[in-house]
């Protein structure tokens, strides 16, 4: 589904108009959970949180950091990109960060990041800045809950991969 129209019509150029009508029911699904998102609302969660960071992320030809700002009872408050930076690596300011998620009041929140080269693995500077920013943000008593790294056909949690 994430091939371009034109990739998918090369497969079968007789299924057009099934094919429009699989990616208008997918953009639909797409409204629907970036509307989900209202403050105070539960952050969507497994395949239906990754379809989101996918949404905003996978597509971008240059690396964007996205956090997603969690209330206390993990209630979502705000998400934006933070940081957008080149087509091979981007800084993340921790000072920033911190800075806007105590702005909101945030006592969790979830990073996400792309990788236009398509390739899902954590580098080595990925960890080592996140685990560094996870021990800022606990020293404020904000959980880090996860750092995803989204590239166009995967996904990769940090957390799951035993990174944080």
């Amino acid at each position: 589904m994430d091939a371009s129209f034109e990739q998918q019509l090369s497969l079968d150029p007789d299924d057009a108009d099934i094919l429009r009508q699989l990616r208008a029911s997918r953009k639909v699904d797409s409204i629907a959970l970036h509307d989900a998102l209202v403050p105070g609302s539960k952050l969507p969660t497994g395949t239906d949180l990754h379809s989101y960071l996918r949404d905003v992320l996978a597509a971008h030809s240059v690396e964007k950091v996205h956090a997603t700002f969690l209330d206390g009872a993990r209630g979502y408050l705000a998400d934006e990109i933070v940081v957008v930076g080149s087509t091979r690596d981007t800084q993340l300011r921790a000072r920033s960060l911190i800075k806007r998620a105590l702005e909101l009041g945030a006592r969790a929140l979830i990073l996400a990041h792309n990788h236009p080269s398509g390739s899902p693995e954590p580098s080595a500077a990925d960890i080592r800045s996140t685990r560094r920013l996870e021990v800022l943000l606990n020293s404020l008593d904000i959980e880090l809950i996860d750092h995803f790294v989204v590239a166009r056909w995967a996904i990769v949690s940090m957390r799951e991969g035993g990174y944080l």
